[in-house]
This record gives C-alpha cells, sequence and structure tokens, in this order.
C-alpha cells in the first residue's frame, strides 16, 4: 500500500513538472510573439497564464492517460526494471512529442495568426513541401531547436523517479486491496474530470477560451496539444438550426443572377495571385507607410481597386475555394484537406468551360503542392502547369529565360523563381485559343524569401524579412505585364490580382481582428472604365461573380459572395472565422461571434484600432449583422454536409 501510494506522489510530481514546462513555452510563445500580445495589461496577462492550466491539464491528462493507468492501477508489479523504463521512455517520448509542437507554433503563428490544428498533419499528406522544407526551417528557427532541447531536457533532468523500499517485504492485504481499488476508482473519476476541463456539462473546446480572454487573445490562453486534440477526428461541421428554411432563405441566399441587357461578352479572365501581399505593404493602400510595390502601385491607379478588402482565410490553401468557388474558410480545417473536398461544385472554371473558354491554373511550385492540382480538377480547370511542367519546357522559352542570367531556376526550397514563372506565364498564354481563364499563385514572397541572386540588396529590405521578397515579386510581375502588353489578347482581356492572405505586420493594426485579413483585389482592363478608388467591403468570395457581373453573364450561379460592381453595395460584407470565432465585417462595423452568442462588437470607423467594445450599444445594428451571419453560418453547414455547394437549377 505504501509503494502505491509512492506511485501516486510520483505521478502528481510529474504533472506538476509539466505544468510548469506548459508555462516555460506559453512564455516563450508571448515573448517571441509581443507584438501581437502587447496591448494586454499585466494584471490580464497574469489571469489568463491562471485560466491557461485549464487547458493545459486537459491536454496533458488526455495525452498521458495510459501513463496515468501505469501508476495508479493497484496489482501491477511496479518494483522492477522493466516497469521503471517503460514508465520513464513512454513519459518522456509523450511529452516530448507535445513540447516540440508547443513551441514550434512559437514561430509558425506568425503565420497563421492561431494553434496549430490537425490540418497541419493533413498538408504531409497532400505534399511533400512541409517533409523538404524542414533543413530550412531549422537553419532559419535555429532558436526554437534551443527552446525544445532546454524544455526537453528539464522534463528528464527534473523527471521524478520511483523508489521503492526493496527490503521490505511486500505485504498487500484484503484491506489494502480495498482501499487502493477505492482510491483507483476515485483517481479515475479525478482525471476523467480533468480532462474534460471541469465539471461542465460538455468538455471545454477551443471555443471555450473565449470565456476568459478577448477573441484576439486566444491563443495565447490554449496550447498546441489542447487544439490538435481537439481537431483530431473531428467532423469538419456540424448542421446548425438557427432558422427555420423559409427564414433561412429570407434571410440570406446563395443565388446570384445579373439581369443585364447587353449580351455577354466573352473577355479574357486573367487571375493573379500574389503570395502574402498584405495591405500593408502597398503604398497606393497604406499611404501613410513605406511602400514595396512601385510597379503594383501604379497599376493600381489605372484600376478598380477596392480599398477595403479582405482574405476569407490566413492560409495559401484557403485561398482558391474563395476566389475560385466563393466557398469562405468558416471551419477549422481547409476545405482542400476536409472531408467535403470532393463535392460537386460551382466555379467560375467551369462556368466558363461551360462557355467554351479554354481554363488552366499556374503554380511554380511542386506538382502537388497544398493539393492545388487535384483541387483545380475538381474546380473545372483543365491544364495545371507547375514547377514539372516549366523545367519540361523551359527549352521551349530558351531565348527570354537565358536573359534573366540565374544559376538556377529553382529556388531550393519551393519552386521556381517568380520572375521566370511569370516569363513562362505570359509565353504560355500566347498559345492559348481564346476566350481563355488562367490563373497564376506566386511562391517567392513565402518563407523562407528567397530571391536569384543577382537581385540580393536591389529592393527595399525593410523591417521585415519578407519585404525585400514583396519587391522582387513586385518588380517579376512588371515584367509579366510589360511581355503581356505587347500580346494581341492583352487588350481583351479582364485582370484580377489579390493576395492569398496577409503576412507579419508591423503596424499594431494589422495584427488586430479585421487588419489582420486586409488585402488588395483589384480589377483592371486596359482602354476600360475600370479607374477608382472603391471603400466598400469587399471579400475574396466576391471575386467569383463580380467577373460573370462584369462580362453580361446572365444564367443563375450559386456564391457566398456578392458582386462587387453591383449598384447596391450597402450589404457588402466580408467574413472570417479562426480559433472557434467568426467575424462579420461590412462598412460600419465588425461584429465576433463564438457559434452560438456575440461576444464582441466595433465601431471600425471610429475606433480603428478596436478598443471600445460596443456589445451593449446598438442593439439593433448588432442583431442585424448576427442575424446575417447565423443564417450564412446555418447555409454553408447544411450545403457542405448535404453536398448542396453548387447550382441546382439553371
Amino acid at each position: 500500500m505504501k509503494n502505491y501510494l509512492k506511485n501516486i506522489v510520483i505521478l502528481a510530481k510529474k504533472f506538476f513538472l509539466l505544468l510548469i514546462i506548459f508555462q516555460f513555452c506559453r512564455i516563450s510563445f508571448f515573448i517571441f510573439n509581443f507584438e501581437y500580445f502587447k496591448e494586454i495589461e499585466f494584471f490580464e496577462l497574469i489571469k489568463l497564464f491562471f485560466f491557461a492550466t485549464k487547458f493545459d491539464i486537459s491536454a496533458i491528462v488526455n495525452f498521458n492517460f495510459l501513463l496515468i493507468l501505469l501508476h495508479i492501477f493497484p496489482f501491477l508489479k511496479k518494483n522492477n526494471d522493466f516497469y521503471k523504463k517503460f514508465i520513464f521512455y513512454l513519459f518522456f517520448i509523450v511529452n516530448f512529442f507535445l513540447i516540440t509542437v508547443n513551441l514550434i507554433d512559437v514561430e509558425y503563428f506568425n503565420f497563421t495568426n492561431k494553434r496549430s490544428d490537425i490540418d497541419i498533419f493533413k498538408l504531409f499528406f497532400i505534399s511533400n513541401d512541409l517533409f523538404f522544407l524542414i533543413p530550412q526551417f531549422v537553419k532559419d528557427y535555429f532558436y526554437i531547436l534551443i527552446l525544445i532541447f532546454i524544455a526537453s531536457f528539464s522534463l528528464y533532468f527534473f523527471h521524478p523517479k520511483l523508489k521503492f523500499d526493496e527490503n521490505k517485504k511486500k505485504i498487500f492485504s484484503k484491506n489494502d486491496a480495498f482501499f487502493s481499488t477505492l482510491i483507483f476508482i476515485f483517481l479515475i473519476a479525478f482525471f476523467i474530470i480533468l480532462s474534460r476541463g471541469g465539471l461542465n456539462l460538455k468538455p471545454i473546446r477551443v471555443i471555450s477560451a473565449s470565456k476568459y480572454t478577448k477573441p484576439e487573445f486566444i491563443p495565447l490562453i490554449l496550447n498546441t496539444p489542447f487544439t490538435l486534440m481537439k481537431t483530431f477526428n473531428k467532423a469538419d461541421l456540424k448542421e446548425k438550426n438557427f432558422f427555420n428554411k423559409k427564414e433561412l432563405e429570407k434571410t440570406f441566399s446563395t443565388k446570384r443572377q445579373f439581369f443585364k441587357k447587353n449580351k455577354f461578352q466573352k473577355l479574357n479572365v486573367v487571375i493573379i495571385i500574389l503570395e502574402s501581399f498584405s495591405y500593408e505593404y502597398i503604398g497606393f493602400l497604406n499611404e501613410n507607410g513605406k511602400s514595396y510595390t512601385p510597379f503594383l502601385d501604379s497599376l493600381m491607379n489605372e484600376s478598380l481597386c477596392f480599398t477595403n478588402a479582405y482574405a476569407n482565410g490566413k492560409k495559401s490553401i484557403e485561398a482558391l475555394p474563395a476566389i475560385f468557388a466563393s466557398i469562405p474558410a468558416l471551419m477549422d480545417n481547409p476545405y482542400i484537406t476536409s472531408n467535403f473536398a470532393t463535392n460537386k461544385i460551382s466555379s467560375l472554371p467551369k462556368i466558363l468551360k461551360e462557355e467554351n473558354y479554354e481554363t488552366s491554373f499556374f503554380h511554380g511550385g511542386k506538382n502537388g503542392t497544398m493539393g492545388f492540382d487535384n483541387f483545380c480538377y475538381i474546380l473545372g480547370i483543365e491544364k495545371y502547369f507547375g514547377k514539372d511542367e516549366f523545367l519540361q519546357e523551359n527549352k521551349k522559352y530558351k531565348s527570354s529565360l537565358e536573359k534573366l542570367n540565374y544559376k538556377n531556376f529553382d529556388d531550393g526550397n519551393w519552386g521556381i523563381f517568380d520572375e521566370a514563372f511569370f516569363i513562362y506565364f505570359a509565353k504560355k498564354i500566347n498559345e492559348f485559343s481564346q476566350p481563355f481563364f488562367t490563373s497564376i499563385f506566386t511562391l517567392s514572397s513565402h518563407h523562407p524569401y528567397n530571391i536569384p541572386e543577382k537581385y540580393k540588396n536591389k529592393f527595399p529590405k525593410g523591417n521585415l524579412k519578407i519585404h525585400e521578397s514583396i519587391g522582387y515579386t513586385d518588380f517579376s510581375l512588371k515584367k509579366f505585364f510589360e511581355i503581356s502588353e505587347k500580346m494581341s489578347w492583352f487588350e481583351n482581356t479582364l485582370f484580377v490580382i489579390t493576395a492569398d492572405h496577409t503576412a507579419q505586420a508591423e503596424d499594431i493594426f494589422f495584427k488586430n481582428p479585421i487588419g489582420k485579413y486586409k488585402i488588395p483585389i483589384i480589377f483592371f482592363k486596359k482602354n476600360s472604365h475600370l479607374k477608382e478608388k472603391n471603400f466598400s467591403t469587399s471579400q475574396h468570395i466576391d471575386i467569383f461573380p463580380s467577373v460573370l457581373d462584369y462580362m453580361n453573364y446572365k444564367k443563375k450561379i450559386f456564391s457566398f459572395g456578392n458582386s462587387l460592381f453591383s449598384k447596391n453595395n450597402k450589404n457588402n460584407f466580408a467574413i472570417n472565422y479562426i480559433n472557434g470565432i467568426y467575424q462579420f465585417i461590412d462598412n460600419e462595423n465588425t461584429l465576433l461571434f463564438d457559434g452560438e452568442k456575440t461576444i464582441s462588437f466595433f465601431d471600425i470607423k471610429n475606433d480603428f484600432n478596436l478598443e471600445n467594445n460596443l456589445i451593449l450599444e446598438n442593439e439593433n445594428k448588432k442583431l442585424q449583422n448576427e442575424k446575417k451571419l447565423k443564417a450564412i453560418i446555418q447555409t454553408y453547414n447544411y450545403k457542405l454536409i448535404h453536398n448542396e455547394n453548387f447550382l441546382i437549377s439553371k
């Protein structure tokens, strides 16, 4: 009985050690991402760290449940070397994994603004990019390895060891058996309660963190093992029943139709998706800041430019469904890796293909990157051009590409440098039959931000590593337009230029819930009336209906977004989802909703930095926005679950 109680004491010491290490990981997360959390007050931070232990304990108990059973089960022979070694290796291996994923997010958070969930592992199955990039990550973020070493060494060095009185004769009486069994039952119940996060009706979830802090501080209260656990093998969506069918259709509809007198004009459509081109980097948009995009600035002066535009997601993999199929990212898993990836969907390329367009997509990354190639076929895109096609065909464009004087077209990480791939893109387009739909997704402004050796120190470096590569991609875009404007198809082409998502930010505004989604959306057509700064709210999912509206398409389409060419833009909105929180943005306000209730409501016109939560004020406007958001969520979940994300009637 005495040895049994020693086991329980040792287990308690292990948990105390793990809690200290988890807080070390959280402190590291806070320090290295201080710019995102510097608005938090000291006592608020202390309170947050205290409540964070609930999420830490839940993760520790769930991942260590086998270890717990081995410690507290009363009838195991624990006083032998095999048991001791097995217990140690189990403890160390499991918790080394927890430490590692926790500390990787110290840096990865910079790219996603949320704790990693299970979809990061899904990327390994649809693409091997992450595997090949590990050496580069190790090189760039060596300090993460140092943190992992410190935490793991502490786990090893301070690990409490089992010490039994081996000289004492083992006596296990009936009374011992009875009391140890009672203790075992009590401890099982106790640890189940801890794993659930308390005696709540439902176990704590990612969204439960919103109870203890503001939405922007949620990543600080969570830990990565917890978010991995809560998103593993979880249904991507559940049906919502905020409204009956009649009221739902009245509140929000996905059917769009543009009543045009003029004939459908078969313009060529070119969509350019610029990797990580945040609003903050673009001088034309961010007039008080430094510009890293001189060519894009000049092009925007000749374009219809939406200055209040938002990405629907924070990841590259979330951009294609939003831009091409008007499907926002409103679930934990990206659409491409979700259970709905093979749903029948309506999309811009599919509709244009029905109008006898030639359709294609270009991405200079390794073929298979982020599942883009397979998803393109679902979108109705006939031809995919990636790194493999470029390398096979670069001899065909030898005269143009040799002038670049690159040692290697491959950046050594993601794929082909933007300048070379933009030239390939322009030359390849020139071979297409008109009308055509095509798109290019750039990559040089993605970590590790490599640019060709000959361009080093040619573009402004700024204060962030990404800035120089933004300048290089902007220069590459200029090259594309210089080549393309001499070609016969150029004047009959509608260009749409946007970013896939935002990246690292300097200004605190671009780290708040609306600023971290702000991107450019630009429509350009040579010798057209598309020359204006438009301040109405816009988003990725508006691009699909907007292109068709501009071309006088008359048939019904399926879209979660609105046409930006509609005269009535008062109802325009943008929607995002991260850390279990939905965000609904219109021209005046932003509303944050946890799936059940509104938790924040801000006046974005007069409260630029979202400091004054008006949740108890302006009740009518708040309820109006909340109602529409609920209708969008209910429609989204139902359409995807029942595979109705397409137009039923023509």
